[in-house]
């Protein structure tokens, strides 16, 4: 599985924040869309086991579970073509990268590989 790069390049960012008419970074973290954004909470955080709050610009690894909740599509003659999607977490898992040095150590990642984890976090493996 490959990961997808969704951050807002320059030019997108200023146009979103033209079309949204508030500032460019308002309620948005670093380059990534307003609804690409997590917000854990204390219930959340302890539940993921995470007793210490991370610095601001550490990497974490999310393998996440998340249920439909609501899909729409739509279109008229003076907007573009409209598709959106809600989606639910349900179970996630967080993993602190602490560097390129232990990323490496686990060893390659492979469909095979994850596909396992997601098992285990469902409790199916």
């Amino acid at each position: 599985m490959t990961l997808v790069d969704l951050r807002y390049t320059k030019a997108e960012a200023k146009e979103e924040a033209k079309e949204a008419r508030r500032p460019i970074g308002y309620e948005r973290a670093g380059s990534a869309p307003w609804g690409m954004c997590l917000h854990l909470e204390a219930r959340e955080l302890d539940a993921l086991g995470i007793k210490t709050l991370p610095s601001v610009g550490d990497e974490w690894h999310i393998t996440a579970v998340a249920r439909v909740t609501q899909v729409s599509q739509s279109s008229s003659t003076d907007m573009d073509e409209s598709k959106t999607a809600a989606v639910a977490i349900e179970m996630m898992r967080v993993d602190r990268v602490d560097s390129a040095a232990e990323d490496k150590a686990e060893g390659p990642q492979t469909p095979a590989k994850e596909s396992g984890e997601l098992r285990t976090v469902l409790g199916k493996g």
